[in-house]
C-alpha cells in the first residue's frame, strides 16, 4: 500500500483525476471518522471531509514525502473541523 499511496500522491500533485478519485475512496471512511467526532451530524461532517480533500488536493505538492500522508491529513481533517465550527457558532 505504501508504494501504491507514493504513486497515487505523485498523480495528485500533477492533478490526475484518477489518482485524486482513488486517494478520496481510500480515504474517505479514515475522513469521516475523524470529521464526526467533531460534528453534530454526517452532513456536516461531509462537508469538513470534502473540504478538507479540496485542501490536500490543492496543497499535496507541500506534503513533505518523509511524513506519512495520514497523520497530514488527519492534521487537515481537525483544522477544518475547528474552522467549520467557528463558522457555525459566529
Amino acid at each position: 500500500m505504501n508504494q501504491n499511496l507514493e504513486a497515487i500522491i505523485e498523480g495528485c500533485v500533477k492533478w490526475d483525476r484518477q489518482s485524486q478519485r482513488q486517494l478520496y475512496k481510500g480515504f474517505y471512511p479514515y475522513g469521516m471518522s475523524i470529521a464526526v467526532r467533531y460534528m453534530k451530524d454526517e452532513a456536516e461532517a461531509e462537508i469538513v471531509v470534502n473540504d478538507s480533500f479540496l485542501k490536500v488536493y490543492n496543497n499535496i505538492k507541500n506534503h513533505n514525502k518523509t511524513q506519512t500522508f495520514k497523520p497530514w491529513f488527519r492534521k487537515i481533517l481537525v483544522n477544518t473541523s475547528i474552522n467549520q465550527l467557528k463558522k457555525i457558532k459566529n
